[in-house]
């Protein structure tokens, strides 16, 4: 049989004809992305870009801050705020505090001159005293609960509504106040001098250990600090649309606000010192703010975990560390330091929204101090809309009317039960121990 000779094609050929082809489109593709990471890097690594960053990223949390509160009209809108605040300590002649329990209760329909207040002394689940001063259209009267059925009309005085709680007619909702927030953050970018910004790199603590950082310097002297200050009152003069604004949440005139800020710009400006912001990583985030002054300084660490503000001098050094900051709870410790003496403690804060027009929470506090620990637990609960000083005036006594007997009467209950009670050994503990006036 005769045998064909069959023309096999080289695979190295053709590997290395293809390979010859993707080869240079590999190195066109890394080349552009090189030079756009590069520009990338540069652009956004400028100083003027990496403070406006910062400044952005700043005011964008104000901004959702902003979009957390709830819109309240005090001309239109009642609220309702009680509940209770128990106190524990070992201070001496102090330790009974714990066996008490204080009820508050507050209330405002500011529209129909409409006011609540309530206080409630209760022991060991016993209530001592129980009191509400209602004050309806410039006329007050007071319900002392199951120490007097009726409630009391204060004939005897007549109060000013308006001029006891006299409201600035302010007009404040959140999309002024984000309109400001935005303009104000447009002006302070334009205001810096960022040729005056000098960067460096530098090393910081950071979540517990050194960290490489971008440091940007801005030497606030009292000639750069004129110049800014007069850079920011001028551009918000320059800014009719803001002027209005702040006129309307200030319930200032626009006019007063420019003669402010025209007398502001003339007051003599004092070097303030030196301005260092810290950012880290490729896309410089926000690391660390301080401003120094001689021996004093003061600034902001952002943390992974937690933010620390400070403010520290030779002789004192106050630390306040924010371990969480949402909606629905805020977490702080605190420590305040001088050469013989030390406070620390811790702040927590509770919300919880239960309704649109209802809320509910805690504020805690401790106070630790050489060998005094103090606790404050308060509770609250909120309503907006709710019915204040929601009483029958028809149905009330007056005062003037009331004998001599029902109010010796009434007297002598309510002191028979605060002698009875631990608070009154409490109270006069203290007021023995405070120093005579005499």
């Amino acid at each position: 049989m005769k045998e064909e000779n069959v023309s096999i094609p080289e695979t190295n050929n053709i590997t290395s004809k293809k390979g010859n082809k993707i080869i240079p489109i590999a190195a066109v593709v890394l080349v552009v992305v090189a030079l756009f990471a590069g520009g990338f890097y540069y652009y956004f690594n400028r100083t003027d870009k990496i403070v406006t960053n910062v400044i952005n990223k700043a005011f964008n949390k104000i901004n959702d801050s902003i979009d957390e509160i709830e819109n309240f009209d005090y001309n239109k809108d009642t609220a309702l705020v009680n509940g209770s605040l128990k106190i524990d300590t070992n201070i001496d002649g102090l330790e009974d505090l714990k066996n008490e329990k204080f009820d508050y209760t507050f209330g405002m329909d500011y529209k129909n001159k409409k006011l609540e207040l309530g206080a409630a002394l209760t022991e060991d689940e016993t209530k001592v005293i129980d009191a509400l001063l209602y004050l309806i259209n410039d006329k007050a009267y007071v319900s002392l609960k199951d120490d007097y059925k009726k409630i009391i009309n204060i004939d005897s005085q007549e109060f000013d509504f308006d001029e006891i709680f006299k409201i600035e007619n302010a007009d404040i909702n959140k999309d002024d106040l984000k309109y400001i927030s935005k303009e104000i953050k447009n002006i302070l970018i334009d205001s810096i001098e960022m040729k005056k910004l000098t960067k460096s790199s530098s090393t910081i603590k950071l979540n517990g250990k050194s960290t490489k950082v971008t440091k940007i310097s801005y030497n606030l002297n009292e000639r750069n600090t004129k110049k800014l200050v007069e850079n920011v009152i001028d551009n918000i003069l320059d800014n009719d649309e803001l002027l209005k604004k702040l006129s309307k949440i200030s319930d200032t005139s626009v006019s007063d606000i420019e003669d402010a800020l025209e007398d502001a710009k003339d007051e003599d400006i004092e070097a303030v010192g030196t301005l260092n912001l810290y950012t880290k990583g490729f896309t410089n985030e926000f690391a660390k703010l301080e401003l120094i002054n001689n021996d004093t300084k003061f600034g902001i660490i952002n943390n992974s975990d937690n933010t620390v503000v400070y403010a520290k001098d030779d002789d004192a050094n106050l630390e306040i560390t924010v371990n969480e900051n949402t909606k629905d709870k805020l977490s702080i410790d605190y420590l305040y330091k001088e050469s013989n003496a030390k406070v620390d403690g811790t702040i927590k804060i509770t919300n919880k929204e239960i309704s649109k027009s209802k809320n509910e929470g805690s504020i805690e506090l401790s106070v630790n101090y050489d060998k005094y620990k103090v606790n404050l637990d308060l509770d609250y609960k909120s309503e907006i809309g709710a019915k204040i000083a929601d009483i029958d005036e028809s149905k009330t006594v007056k005062l003037s009317e009331m004998t001599s007997t029902d109010l010796n009467d009434l007297y002598t209950k309510i002191m028979s039960k605060l002698n009875d009670s631990d608070m009154a050994d409490i109270i006069k503990g203290i007021s023995s121990s405070l120093p005579s006036l005499y």
